[in-house]
């Protein structure tokens, strides 16, 4: 069940922080998959910094959240954290709208020729397939980010 959850998600969200980062599982099984969903689905992924980790060594070129003055401020640092939730919620917010109009600009760039053959736009998920709808995401991200930092002690 979860290998397929991650086949078939379109959006990761990593809630990093040094015990999700020393799991082997994480680092053998996981995150090579995420990655690899990225490269060949064009998933997005974006790393939550829960608490002082070495992050950077895990997710490449990958921009994380949140940022205070454009620099990364992991959310256990921001005083009280909820404002650290807050920013957090609002960039994973503007990425996923970012990469949902890269998606539908890239469709169009995707209408081509191919020997003979016209190759439709790729489509974005229909409606109703996603398992949090666009008016609950603020709700859903807080309630995973508190799950996940609730089970580091943060």
């Amino acid at each position: 069940a979860h290998a397929e959850a991650v086949a078939q998600a379109s959006v990761f969200i990593l809630c990093m922080s040094a015990n999700y980062l020393a799991s082997e599982f994480i680092y053998n099984a996981e995150l090579p998959t995420i990655k690899k969903q990225s490269r060949v689905r064009g998933a997005l992924i974006i790393p939550v910094i829960l608490t002082p980790c070495a992050w950077w060594g895990f997710v490449d070129d990958l921009q994380v959240v949140p940022t205070n003055k454009g620099r990364v401020s992991p959310i256990s640092n921001w005083h009280p954290h909820e404002k650290g939730y807050v920013r957090a919620t609002v960039e994973i917010i503007q990425r996923i709208q970012r990469h949902l109009a890269d998606l539908k600009g890239q469709s169009k760039l995707l209408e081509t020729k191919v020997e003979g053959a016209v190759a439709g736009p790729i489509q974005p998920p229909a409606p109703g397939t996603h398992r949090v709808p666009p008016r609950d995401i603020d709700r859903a991200v807080k309630t995973v980010i508190a799950r996940r930092t609730a089970e580091n002690g943060v």
